[in-house]
């Protein structure tokens, strides 16, 4: 099954990427073989699952990802940015306003930035 290939997919440190949650595909953009789930590269994994814990204690629930790891293919599909830190499984973007607004005011504690660019304005990218 195309699950069991999300495990092929490794991170800058060869290390696999890890699995942080569900995302909505979008119609447009076709499935990719991970399917709807939301992958990030070993470190901003961990970063983001610390996080997900603590908005989980504050709101009750998790962070709805609309986008994380995108294969080559995948980021072409929704005309990403060549160079874009998806691809390395280093950025989310989270559309949820109140998510939104929590990650803005608390992403930094984890490692994770609001980085904007063009006119997709909820786009964090995970610096460490």
């Amino acid at each position: 099954s195309s699950k069991e290939n999300i495990l092929d997919y490794r991170d800058m440190l060869g290390k696999p990427l890890v699995p942080v949650g569900k995302y909505r595909l979008e119609e447009s953009s076709g499935t990719p073989r991970y399917e709807d789930t939301a992958l990030l590269s070993h470190e901003a994994g961990e970063a983001f699952i610390k996080m997900n814990d603590a908005y989980k204690k504050d709101r009750g629930k998790g962070i709805p990802i609309e986008s994380a790891f995108r294969d080559p293919e995948h980021n072409k599909k929704v005309k990403g940015s060549r160079t874009s830190k998806h691809m390395r499984g280093e950025s989310v973007d989270i559309s949820d306003p109140e998510s939104f607004e929590w990650v803005k005011d608390n992403g930094e504690k984890f490692g994770w930035f609001f980085n904007p660019y063009d006119d997709e304005s909820n786009h964090f990218e995970y610096e460490g």
